[in-house]
């Protein structure tokens, strides 16, 4: 398939049953915070786009939980 990048990949996975729509737009939303927090760090002359875990953690809880139900052994 054609890599349209990271946000397409997300509605491609959910229309093709491979993650809920809800857990795919977790996720959408996750992805624009963080680039938007690394953009806004680097614009900062931050050398490393660092911020506090609990800034980020709904946004960690969304990528695990995709991620877990993609490729997490079932075993």
């Amino acid at each position: 398939t054609a890599n349209a990048g990271n946000l397409p990949l997300l509605g491609s996975a959910a229309r093709l049953g491979l993650s809920g729509a809800g857990e795919a737009d977790a996720v959408r939303k996750a992805y624009r915070q963080l680039r938007s927090l690394q953009h806004r760090l680097r614009l900062a002359g931050e050398r490393y786009a660092r911020v506090d875990p609990g800034q980020v953690a709904a946004a960690r809880a969304a990528v695990r939980a995709l991620w877990s139900s993609l490729l997490d052994d079932p075993q």
